[in-house]
């Protein structure tokens, strides 16, 4: 019964690379390294660039050939529609593989009930006393950690001058509601692995004798499998959408700065906890303030006589309308500081910088020229001035 069961094994697993190994139906996704929501062209793209890797041109691997076949056979199944539809529904290639599988089954169990009152020791199970390794329960799913995710947040200044709620849309993955979850289409019972009959792991000979277990990749070894894929999450268990949620800007944050928003990400698979958000801030620039850190400048025009004379007068801030003192004879480009008036980010307080532009009236009135030359006579610039203005300007020339 022994030889006739090993005989039998070795007939199904013409494909293996050692004697005695189960019979691999690959996952096809997993080959690929896509999903199975994967769209045609991700399918493609993920052919692509596999395909320029694994080629055994470039691949000096010993299996190389065999690699790029099975690359070969996955894209072939996943870029035909109806391939793909059926594979999807059955987890098999094609019909002609589904009887594969059943002589597979067949062969199967007649090896373990060879094996299933396997002596401990002796000439069948290895040397006298020798205890054969204990055959693993099926593994159970867990729950884990969803997905974190990434989004951008478009931010006005005015957005980040305090702490307040802004709006953001993003896509995440939530738990696919037709299946629950469950990955089975209408939510259906799970079925028996039919690889590993319920198992979760294979029986394996390395060398001649020596039995050892491995995990059954049909059903990952939970021993459980669907009959028929959920669609609308392709047998994820696990569906995109789209949300919208309002989260909390932090003050003064900088643009192209990320900041995480705990438990804003995708659900976790199996009741685990939610992933994480990461938003990266894009603060748009202002109408007229410039952004500089936590400082804000302002060019701020002023009148040619309030420059000469000096006085009170207003400028905008990110607070509002703040009256200041004009000095007397300011000049074009002079700056004045309001302190604390800029961006705060937790203890640190930026400055608000006034620059002023002196408005020279472009038209006077001709009868008003001979008083303004009396008030205002021409002189011309002694080195001392001249200095001082270079000493001004100069950091600013390129």
């Amino acid at each position: 019964l022994v030889l006739t069961a090993m005989r039998s094994w070795a007939r199904v697993c013409q494909t293996c690379r050692y004697f005695g190994s189960s019979p691999i139906f690959f996952d096809f996704y997993k080959v690929l390294g896509v999903t199975r929501t994967a769209s045609e062209t991700e399918i493609r793209e993920a052919y692509k660039n596999k395909a320029k890797k694994l080629h055994p041109d470039i691949n000096k691997a010993p299996n190389a050939h065999e690699q790029f076949s099975k690359l070969g056979q996955a894209h072939e199944v996943l870029s035909d529609p109806e391939k793909r539809r059926y594979y999807d529904a059955t987890g098999i290639e094609n019909p002609q593989e589904a009887e594969q599988q059943a002589q597979y089954r067949a062969q199967q169990q007649a090896f373990r009930s060879a094996f299933g009152g396997m002596p401990k020791g002796g000439p069948f199970g290895g040397p006298q006393g020798y205890q054969p390794p204990r055959k693993p329960s099926p593994l159970k799913a867990k729950p884990s950690k969803g997905k974190d995710v990434t989004a951008n947040v478009k931010l006005e200044l005015q957005d980040i001058v305090r702490e307040r709620l802004k709006q953001v849309h993003y896509r995440i993955e939530e738990v696919c509601e037709p299946c629950n979850g469950s990955g089975s289409k209408d939510n259906a019972p799970l079925v028996n692995c039919g690889s590993c009959d319920g198992d979760g792991f294979l029986p394996v000979m390395q060398g001649q004798f020596v039995v050892q277990w491995q995990r059954c990749e049909e059903c990952d070894g939970h021993g459980k499998r669907v009959r028929v894929f959920c669609q609308p999450c392709r047998g994820k268990g696990m569906a995109m959408r789209e949300v919208s949620v309002d989260i909390n800007i932090p003050q003064g944050v900088e643009n192209g700065q990320k900041f995480k928003v705990p438990k804003k990400g995708s659900a976790g698979p199996h009741g685990g906890p939610r992933g994480d958000l990461y938003l990266q801030a894009e603060v748009a620039d202002h109408e007229w303030f410039i952004k500089r850190g936590l400082n804000i400048h302002l060019v701020m025009p002023i009148p040619l006589i309030l420059a000469i004379t000096g006085g009170p007068y207003k400028v905008i801030t990110l607070y509002g309308e703040e009256a200041i003192q004009v000095p007397p004879g300011t000049q074009y480009g002079d700056v004045l500081v309001l302190h604390g008036k800029g961006l705060q980010k937790g203890d640190s307080k930026g400055d608000h910088y006034v620059h002023f532009a002196v408005q020279i009236p472009s038209e006077i009135d001709a009868a008003s020229i001979p008083e303004l030359q009396k008030l205002l006579p021409v002189s011309y610039p002694d080195p001392n001035t001249l200095r001082a203005l270079k000493a001004k300007f100069e950091p600013s020339l390129k």
